[in-house]
C-alpha cells in the first residue's frame, strides 16, 4: 500500500555504483543517491507518508453521515379482550382476540443541507376473531337472542406508505455538526499533507548534513594521513642527523611522539568516518541489516561554491512555502469553523416540516396493492416546529469561549511567523558568516603550509630545531583540518537555510503528490 507518490526529477533515475571486494562490497554513493534512497527507503518517511491517507479515511468516514439507511422491520402485535358481560343492559358476552402483523421496509437519510427524510411502507394483516354468547340466566335476555352464539372470525389488509421531511430554517441550517466534522476533517487532510511535507524536508536536510559529515571524516582521514606521513618523513631525517651527530636522541624523541601522536589521531578519524558512515545508512535504507557488510564511499567533493543571499527573498519564501508556518494558518480557518458553528447554534431551532403519503384497507391482498398502485387515500400535511432553551447558557458560554479560543490562535500564528522570520535571519547570517570562514581558514591554509615549508628549509640549513618544526606541523595540519570543517558547516548553514525558507523540495527539484 503506498501513501504518496514522489517525484525526484532527475533523480530516481541516477545511478549507484557497485563493487565487489571479496567478501565486502562497496557502494559509491552521491549526495543525489542518499537522497533518492531515502525517499524510497527512509523509516521515518514510510511512517509520515500514511498520515494523509488515515486524514482521507476519516474524512471519507465524516462524508458517511449522508449514507442512507435502509431499514426492514416486522412485528406482530396479539390484543386478548376477556368476555364483557353485563345482564342488566345487553345479556350479551363478548370475548374478542386482535392479531396485527406487520411488515415493510424504510428507508432514513440526511442531505448536506440539513434536511432529514424518511421514506416507509408498512403492510399490516389485521386478523379478528370475536366469540358471542347469551346469559341463560337472564330472562330479560330473550329480546336478545337474534345474535346468535358463536365465533366470528374477519380479516383486512392495511397499508401506508409516505415520505417525512423536516429542514432546520435557523439551527443547523447553514453549518451542523457534520458539516462542521466535514469541513475540519478537510482542513484536517491539508494539514497531514503539509506536515508531510515539513517531515521530507527535514530528514532530507538531516540526509545532507550527514552526508556532509561523511564528506568531512573522509577529507579529516585524509588530512590525518598526510599529517602521519609528514612527521613519519620528518622522523627519518631527525635520525639520519642524529647518526651524524648534527642532532640530539631528544629531538628524535620528539619527532617520535609527533608520529605517534598522529597516528593515534588518524585512528580517530578513521573511527570518526566508520561511525558517520552508519549515520548515513541508517537515514537511507529500511533493511540496515542488509547493509552491514555493504562499505559505503560518498564519491562527491566537499567544496564550497558561493551563494547570492537575500534576507528579504527568504523571508518572502518562508511566509508563503514554511508547512509549518501554512499548518498555523489552517488551524486558524478551523478556528473560524467552529465559531461559525456554535454561532450557529445561539439561534432558536425553527424545523419546516411535511409528510406525504397514502394509505389503503382492504379485505383482500389484491385489492390493497391495486389502491396503492393508484394512490388511493392520499394524506398530507405541514407544519413548524419551533424550541429554544429559556437561557441558552451552554450556546452563549460556547461563543464566548470559541471566540476566545480564536483570539488565541491568531495570537499564536504570530508567534510562529515571528519565530520563522528570526529563525531565517539567523540562517542567513550563519550561511554568510560560514562562507567567510571558508575564505580566512583557506587562506590560513596557504599561510600555514607556506611556513611549514619555510620551516623546513631553515631545518635542513640547520638554522632551526626539531622542536619548532614539530611546532609548524602541527599548525599546518590544524589549518587544513579547519578548512574542510568550515566548508562542510558552509554547506550544512545552505540546506538550514533552505529548510528555514521551505524551499528544500524545490531546491532538489522534488515534488509531492498526495493520492
Amino acid at each position: 500500500m503506498r501513501c504518496l507518490t514522489l517525484l525526484a526529477l532527475g533523480w530516481l533515475s541516477c545511478g549507484l555504483g557497485v563493487s565487489a571486494q571479496t567478501n565486502a562490497v562497496r557502494r559509491s554513493l552521491s549526495l543525489h543517491d542518499c537522497i533518492a534512497l531515502a525517499l524510497e527507503h527512509n523509516l521515518s518517511i514510510q511512517i509520515d507518508r500514511c498520515s494523509p491517507e488515515i486524514a482521507r479515511y476519516l474524512l471519507r468516514a465524516s462524508r458517511g453521515t449522508y449514507d442512507p439507511a435502509f431499514t426492514l422491520s416486522g412485528n406482530q402485535l396479539v390484543v386478548n379482550v376477556p368476555a364483557q358481560f353485563d345482564a342488566k343492559k345487553v345479556g350479551i358476552g363478548t370475548a374478542y382476540r386482535l392479531e396485527l402483523t406487520s411488515f415493510g421496509p424504510g428507508l432514513l437519510g440526511r442531505l448536506p443541507w440539513g434536511l432529514t427524510y424518511g421514506l416507509s411502507s408498512m403492510l399490516t394483516y389485521q386478523g379478528a376473531r370475536s366469540l358471542f354468547f347469551t346469559n341463560a340466566f337472564d330472562p330479560d335476555a330473550q329480546a336478545f337472542l337474534s345474535v346468535t352464539a358463536g365465533e366470528r372470525r374477519s380479516n383486512a389488509w392495511f397499508q401506508v406508505t409516505g415520505v417525512t421531511l423536516t429542514q432546520p430554517l435557523l439551527r443547523d441550517f447553514w453549518i451542523d455538526a457534520y458539516r462542521r466534522d466535514i469541513q475540519l476533517n478537510k482542513k484536517n487532510l491539508q494539514i497531514s499533507e503539509l506536515a508531510l511535507k515539513g517531515s521530507l524536508m527535514t530528514i532530507l536536510t538531516d540526509v545532507e548534513s550527514a552526508y556532509y559529515d561523511l564528506l568531512l571524516a573522509r577529507e579529516q582521514t585524509k588530512v590525518r594521513t598526510k599529517a602521519l606521513e609528514v612527521a613519519s618523513q620528518f622522523l627519518q631525517e631527525v635520525r639520519k642527523q642524529v647518526q651524524v651527530g648534527t642532532l640530539t636522541a631528544l629531538d628524535a624523541n620528539q619527532a617520535e611522539s609527533s608520529v605517534e601522536t598522529a597516528r593515534g589521531l588518524l585512528a580517530g578519524a578513521e573511527g570518526a568516518y566508520a561511525r558517520q558512515k552508519n549515520v548515513v545508512k541508517n537515514l537511507i535504507t529500511d533493511k540496515l541489516a542488509d547493509w552491514i557488510t555493504i562499505d559505503i564511499e560518498a564519491s562527491d567533493q566537499l567544496f564550497a561554491r558561493p551563494e547570492r543571499l537575500s534576507l528579504q527573498e527568504s523571508w518572502s519564501n518562508a511566509l508563503v512555502k514554511r508547512p509549518d508556518l501554512l499548518i498555523v494558518r489552517l488551524n486558524l480557518e478551523k478556528e473560524d469553523i467552529d465559531l461559525r458553528y456554535v454561532y450557529n447554534q445561539l439561534f432558536p431551532r425553527l424545523d419546516l416540516f411535511g409528510t406525504y403519503g397514502w394509505y389503503s384497507f382492504n379485505h383482500s391482498f389484491s385489492g390493497n396493492l391495486d389502491d396503492q398502485r393508484h394512490g388511493a387515500n392520499a394524506y398530507y400535511s405541514a407544519g413548524v416546529i419551533l424550541s429554544f432553551p429559556l437561557e441558552n447558557i451552554a450556546a452563549r458560554n460556547s461563543y464566548k469561549g470559541e471566540k476566545v479560543s480564536r483570539e488565541q490562535a491568531a495570537i499564536a500564528g504570530k508567534k510562529v511567523e515571528q519565530a520563522v522570520i528570526t529563525q531565517v535571519e539567523t540562517a542567513v547570517k550563519n550561511s554568510e558568516v560560514s562562507f567567510t570562514q571558508v575564505i580566512s581558514t583557506e587562506k590560513a591554509r596557504q599561510y600555514a603550509d607556506a611556513a611549514l615549508d619555510a620551516q623546513l628549509r631553515e631545518f635542513r640549513a640547520g638554522n632551526t630545531n626539531s622542536f619548532v618544526v614539530l611546532q609548524y606541523q602541527g599548525y599546518a595540519t590544524a589549518a587544513q583540518s579547519a578548512e574542510i570543517v568550515s566548508i562542510a558547516d558552509y554547506n550544512k548553514a545552505k540546506a538550514q537555510l533552505s529548510l528555514s525558507e521551505g524551499t528544500t523540495l524545490e531546491r532538489y527539484k522534488i515534488s509531492v503528490k498526495v493520492h
